[in-house]
């Protein structure tokens, strides 16, 4: 009996002990989730206010830039109070469990590098720019340019040291949910870091550009995608810009008109284009010579045909359209145009609709008119008084979507765009990769109307299909003959606004498009390869009335996919059946 009565006392003290110890462990547990769920809060505050701070200072918003770096570092401050707790440091040392509370205090820390080591050179170089003329009366500053550049390459080298923070922390051992913010977060910092690189090399490339080295002459091709090309649309316009000492003048203005056809071919760009593309004269003539996507071929082939009808030696090539102005014209606004305004809100519909019924009997008019539009658009450019960072984002804005397009006669420059997408050029890499390419084969201007859905599905290890199906949303009613008209002369009848386009399917470097098919029919499709890229071209009759369908049986090497966006009036509708990325 002394016994039992002993053993109660240690055995009840022994269940206080394991009651206070469950107590305070729910308490510990309550506490780290409250101070999980408070940085939890807190990260996800701060990287969106990272991406507003972004956003204000290349839009111009310096008072947004600074309100968002100003709520981004509150939020940091929270969250590293939180991950500093003696709890949450005592949880992060735990072997394998404490793997998710280590992961989200690195995490922390990554992102406060990023508030107070990438955003202030960033704020200091667009606060600079703000209060400077960086164009005016077209003089572009170029030492404020070079300033500019360094702030963003101190900001580039500081996003680059917390990308490698943030890819060193390990995935081992983490929960779905937290190995999956870490992505997000490598993510993020990757594309801030990949974007400070583009801007810092687009700036260490301006000062010569603009011809602080001696003159420089550029032609700028101004295209209309209502008639679809490669590139994005004919060549409707074109302007010679002369840049020396960073000041910037017009040389010449016109239109297509003054285009001459060359007797022979103006540039050797190789076998694999000749074979794709000498059976269009693409390289004498001028209306094919946007036929190919690739840029730097277009551009090479301009620029010859410009020296061959005796307008001299180019140092680079540019291309823009309505689409591009559209973006500048925010930032400048509207443009007088004979005796018209102009805008960001109307420039495409103008372009590319309202003026074939405006001059639907004036050809040459109209042409001039988009010469004017050209010319009338470099002036509120050159002219300044706007917010420069405003103007440096629209037209990164503009060359990231393919709207405004770059190439440089310098070999040493061109090696530092080409990899840009402003650069135009067609990668030339392997890898999962897909790029819809629509040329106008009607010769008319209905491709304002054409939608495209692009979707693509890996059918088997190694195997793919990409099928492509096309719109026309023209009323035949509204629209003029010039907009609907075919000057292909079709042999068989159509309905009153169908038009016709080749419409080509690209496929990675190294990679193929076996088979294509036209509404489920085996098409006769022209097969080959462009800078080693797998191409398969069929013609194609758009029927106002029904869809019409491409598919094509391709191969995929799996992985991510590259999906490059022609420029046209209005991006495809995508249903990518596949982890894919934009270009």
């Amino acid at each position: 009996m002394p016994r039992h009565s002993a053993g109660r006392p240690a055995s009840a003290v022994l269940r206080r002990v394991l009651v206070a110890l469950l107590v305070t462990s729910l308490i510990a547990l309550a506490w780290l989730a409250f101070r999980g769920y408070q940085v939890r809060g807190a990260l996800l505050e701060a990287r969106a206010g990272l991406t507003q701070a972004v956003s204000g200072a290349g839009s111009g918003r310096i008072d947004a830039f600074v309100l968002a770096q100003q709520q981004a570092s509150a939020d940091v401050r929270t969250a590293r109070g939180a991950v500093q707790d003696p709890l949450w440091r005592l949880a992060a040392a735990v072997p394998l469990a404490g793997r998710s509370f280590a992961t989200v205090r690195d995490s922390t820390a990554v992102v406060g590098q990023v508030v107070d080591e990438v955003l202030p050179p960033l704020l200091e170089g667009a606060t600079d720019l703000q209060e400077g003329q960086l164009l005016a009366d077209g003089q572009v500053d170029l030492p404020l340019l070079a300033a500019l550049a360094e702030d963003v390459q101190t900001s580039e080298a500081a996003a680059r040291d917390a990308e490698r923070a943030a890819t060193a922390i390990s995935e081992r051992y983490l929960p779905p949910p937290v190995a999956d913010a870490r992505g997000d977060l490598v993510s993020q910092v990757q594309q801030l870091a990949d974007g400070l690189t583009t801007g810092r090399e687009a700036l260490a490339l301006a000062p010569a550009m603009l011809g602080a080295d001696g003159p420089r002459r550029y032609f700028l091709a101004v295209h209309n995608n209502a008639e679809v090309r490669g590139t994005g649309g004919l060549v409707g316009a074109y302007a010679v810009v002369r840049a020396e000492r960073g000041r910037l003048s017009l040389d010449r203005v016109g239109t297509n008109g003054d285009f001459e056809t060359a007797p022979a071919p103006v540039v050797d760009l190789g076998p694999e284009f000749s074979a794709r593309y000498d059976s269009e004269f693409a390289r004498s003539y001028w209306s094919a010579a946007v036929l190919t996507p690739d840029w730097p071929s277009a551009a090479q082939i301009m620029a010859g045909l410009w020296r061959q009808q005796g307008g001299g030696q180019l140092d680079g090539v540019l291309g823009v359209d309505p689409v591009a102005m559209a973006d500048i014209l925010a930032v400048t606004g509207p443009a007088q145009v004979g005796g018209r305004s102009i805008g960001t809100q109307n420039v495409v519909d103008f372009v590319m609709r309202d003026e074939y019924a405006l001059f639907a009997d004036e050809n040459l008019e109209r042409k001039r008119v988009l010469a004017d539009l050209a010319e009338g658009v470099y002036t509120k450019v050159s002219a300044g008084g706007y917010s420069a960072p405003a103007m440096l984002s629209a037209l990164g804005r503009a060359g990231g979507s393919g709207h405004l397009q770059v190439w440089s006669a310098q070999p040493a420059e061109q090696a530092v765009l080409a990899p840009l997408r402003a650069s135009g050029a067609l990668p030339g890499e392997p890898g999962s990769y897909l790029h819809v390419v629509s040329n106008n084969a009607a010769g008319n201007k209905a491709d304002y109307y054409v939608r495209r859905r692009v979707s693509y599905v890996r059918t088997a290890p190694g195997e793919a299909t990409a099928t492509v199906e096309l719109t026309n949303t023209v009323d035949a009613q509204a629209v003029p003959p010039i907009v609907i008209g075919r000057l292909d002369e079709p042999a068989f009848p159509v309905e009153p606004g169908q038009t016709r386009q080749l419409v080509s399917v690209y496929v990675g470097a190294g990679q193929q498009v076996r088979r294509m098919f036209v509404d489920g029919v085996e098409a006769s499709a022209d097969l080959g390869t462009e800078r080693g890229h797998g191409v398969g071209t069929v013609l194609v009759e758009i029927r106002p009335s029904r869809p019409t369908v491409i598919t094509a049986e391709v191969t995929d090497p799996g992985g991510l996919l590259t999906y490059r966006q022609q420029p046209l009036v209005v991006d495809d509708e995508l249903a990518l059946e596949v982890p894919y990325v934009v270009d």
